[in-house]
């Protein structure tokens, strides 16, 4: 860069692009401090389609000063989007010490606080057994989900307890998948009579076997081969998926027949738990699943399973599904973003070879699938791939490589960008490029911000 165009380069970038935004920002900070909650409700909205993330102590102010259940539902669906956890402690002061919260509110501030903020107190697990003994049922199902993940000593009794006392069968089903999430080793002898019991409720039997999975105790391995008889055939799929947690010969050898299972959701659940194990030994099954399983869940399942081996052996089998004319377009498409995703520079030749022969097919699925990919990472191995993509005469590949420059931070292309926000006053290439100079740290002239 020459001295002349840094000179211009210090003065634009503080005086043009953020003054603007620097004003834009203030009025949506305002909206936040004064506005009435339709318009905050509004507001929020737009902040997430922006992917805006600096105004979140004033969201977190408004939120602490409203009385508004729904707007404060509302900011914390905000929060929970982007896993933001500083409303934890608001939102625990809100729940403890407020008696008259509507369901709706009960069932997000719940949700967040266990799953999102990760917040737990001997106040809140007294207050989720309330809400866990109250009428909605929604409402106490969360509750019962939330003191699966409380580690408090006094869980794992109180989900027993309630367990025994509460008739519905919902909420006995949540407590049966609370206690698994709580490992609850001390329910292993009640899971087990749950699930291998043929005249309980189907549901129950079905949450009973994912929970002994999710447990993992030596002595319900049987009990779970056992139901694979069942003539339940979501029973079978559940069980044969909490055997994916078992370091067992026997339950490799139960998953490798449930790979044979005539219902094609077994299929599935062996895959998962072939995937959960890492059982490199099931290659051949899971390739012979992945190219000519007749059910497509299957095949894609499979091809999941294959990416989750981590192995040279099964990328090489993504690899040849990638390129394989006859494979459905799905099933190439799904091993194309798997690919990039784990094993890119190994397989960018692969990559670049389904672009090629993809070039000059009008609108093709395959092309746009391997653009969009790419999109989604970050590597210096891409420069001279998107330099080709910036070229191909649908502009949606165009869009792609754009974005593609932004990300891995190509600043040799901005010349190029820049031309393409000049040649290209509105629309998604426009807005595109001028979001990627920005992100390269080029300056736009003014005019092309207005």
């Amino acid at each position: 860069m020459n001295r002349i165009a840094l000179l211009l380069t210090i003065v634009l970038i503080p005086v043009c692009l953020p003054a603007q935004e620097n004003s834009a920002l203030q009025q949506s900070r305002d909206v936040l401090l004064f506005g009435i909650d339709s318009e905050v409700m509004e507001l929020l909205g737009r902040l997430e389609d922006q992917g805006e993330d600096r105004l979140d102590d004033e969201v977190l102010t408004r939120l602490e000063g409203s009385r508004n259940r729904s707007l404060q539902g509302r900011i914390l669906e905000h929060f929970e989007k982007r896993s933001v956890v500083i409303a934890g402690p608001a939102v625990s002061t809100i729940l403890t010490e407020e008696e008259e919260l509507d369901a709706g509110f009960l069932r997000i501030a719940v949700r967040y606080l266990s799953v999102i903020a990760d917040v737990h107190s001997p106040e809140l697990l007294t207050r989720y057994e309330e809400i866990a003994r109250d009428d909605d049922v929604v409402a106490a199902s969360v509750a019962i989900g939330a003191i699966g993940t409380d580690t408090s000593p006094g869980a794992v009794d109180l989900l027993l307890d309630l367990f025994e006392e509460l008739q519905s069968t919902d909420l006995k089903g949540a407590v049966i998948r609370a206690l698994g999430d709580a490992e609850a080793v001390d329910a292993v002898a009640l899971l087990t009579n749950i699930v291998t019991d043929r005249y309980e409720e189907t549901s129950l039997r079905q949450y009973g076997a994912e929970s002994l999975g999710k447990i993992g105790a030596a002595e319900s391995l049987s009990p779970l081969i056992s139901v694979l008889d069942d003539t339940n055939s979501l029973l079978r799929a559940y069980a044969i998926a909490a055997l994916g947690n078992y370091d067992d010969p026997a339950a490799t050898r139960a998953l490798d027949d449930g790979l044979r299972d005539s219902f094609w959701r077994v299929r599935v659940a062996a895959l998962q738990g072939i995937a959960t194990r890492g059982a490199a030994e099931s290659l051949p099954a899971i390739e012979y699943k992945a190219r000519r399983d007749p059910e497509a869940p299957v095949r894609q399942e499979a091809i999941r399973t294959l990416a989750a081996l981590e192995s040279g052996d099964a990328y090489d089998i993504l690899r040849a599904i990638s390129t394989d004319s006859r494979a459905p377009q799905s099933d190439r498409m799904l091993s194309i973003d798997l690919l990039v995703e784990n094993d890119l520079p190994a397989s960018l030749e692969t990559i670049i070879s389904v672009i090629n022969s993809e070039w000059t097919v009008e609108n093709s699925r395959l092309l746009d699938a391997a653009a969009r990919a790419l999109v989604q990472t970050e590597s210096p191995l891409l420069a001279e791939t998107y330099d080709r993509l910036l070229s191909h005469p649908n502009f949606i590949i165009r869009v792609y490589a754009i974005r593609g420059i932004g990300k891995s931070g190509f600043t040799q292309f901005g010349d190029k960008i820049l031309t393409i926000a000049e040649e290209n006053s509105t629309g998604m290439l426009h807005s595109n490029a001028v979001s990627t100079l920005e992100e390269l740290g080029i300056p736009v002239p003014q005019d092309e911000t207005d």
